[in-house]
């Protein structure tokens, strides 16, 4: 696993895009800019972003990008890197709290569960990642909100949220 810090985003990488990355690393830096900005094309979780944030002062993304997905029957979200299967939880639990969002820029899955206790995560529910795939369909991302749990892609919960973060009754 490698990692980048492109200020207020750091992005941590499976080593098989570690050429990719090399290779050009404005293009790279780029990309990830690009990307995270689809993860945020929905206004309300833009805004559910950046009022939590503001609640609880954090500031930046965290991006994990690497292949992932489910083993068998198990609710657990795994990433590769090198071979080896990790899971996503225990990247998430390490860099909780120290970025205002965690985006898993990973093949999703419905059946895998994820959970923070200070930072947003935002992750897709397809196979296929990446920036076509998230340009396509604006219902492939998950969005867990620490302390309410998952508000999925539904407006009403989402909006919701961003109130209940505002103090609107």
């Amino acid at each position: 696993m490698q990692t980048l810090d492109l200020g207020l985003t750091k992005v941590w990488f499976a080593n098989e895009f570690l050429p990719q990355q090399e290779k050009d690393p404005a293009f790279f830096a780029q990309y990830i800019e690009l990307l995270a900005r689809e993860f945020f094309r929905r206004r309300l979780f833009k805004e559910l972003v950046e009022l939590h944030a503001q609640r609880n002062g954090l500031e930046g993304y965290a991006v994990l990008e690497a292949h992932a997905g489910s083993i068998g029957n198990s609710r657990r979200y795994y990433f590769w890197d090198n071979g080896w299967c990790y899971p996503v939880q225990d990247w998430i639990d390490k860099v909780d709290g120290e970025f205002a969002a965690l985006l898993i820029l990973a093949c999703g899955t419905k059946r895998g569960r994820v959970s923070s206790q200070r930072s947003v995560v935002i992750h897709p529910t397809t196979t296929a990642s990446g920036i076509v795939a998230m340009m396509r369909s604006k219902a492939c991302l998950r969005l867990y909100l620490p302390g309410t749990g998952y508000l999925g892609d539904n407006p009403y919960r989402l909006r919701k949220a961003v109130d209940s973060l505002k103090g609107v009754q």
